[in-house]
């Protein structure tokens, strides 16, 4: 009878998991902030219903086509920076979403943060070589 090779897990890596959960929250609650301002672009930029309804379009449309490119390319080279650098875009477009005076502006931003958003759903890809208790032992 062969007996498995892999050594126990003598202690759970609670610290890292709690950082990415915190870090996956506020990446999700800084992007829902998009939704939730509509009624001040309305009012301040003067935008009717179907711009309004371009600028979930465009934050979608970046959100939903660049996570899974960005995921093939990270499960085949996980990268541990991703989270910051999602992060980080979504933090560039949180900036310019403050000071968006146009439409095109707006547009661009929610572009932005779209695009910031594949840190914060790849960041458990990224950081699984560094939980041994939820990493396939090799």
């Amino acid at each position: 009878m062969v007996q498995s090779q892999t050594q126990p897990v003598r202690r759970i890596a609670f610290p890292i998991l709690i950082a990415l959960s915190v870090s996956h929250c506020l990446n999700d609650l800084l992007q829902s902030v998009i939704s939730a301002v509509y009624p001040l672009f309305k009012e301040d930029l003067s935008l009717s219903f179907a711009q309004i309804g371009l600028i979930t379009l465009v934050y979608q449309m970046s959100a939903s086509v660049f996570q899974p490119l960005t995921g093939l390319i990270f499960d085949k080279r996980p990268i541990a920076w991703s989270l910051p650098i999602g992060m980080s875009l979504t933090l560039i477009g949180m900036l310019n979403l403050a000071f968006a005076y146009n439409l095109n502006w707006l547009l661009a931003s929610v572009f932005i943060i779209g695009i910031g958003c594949f840190g914060g759903y790849l960041c458990n890809v990224s950081y699984l070589p560094l939980v041994p208790f939820l990493s396939e032992p090799s």
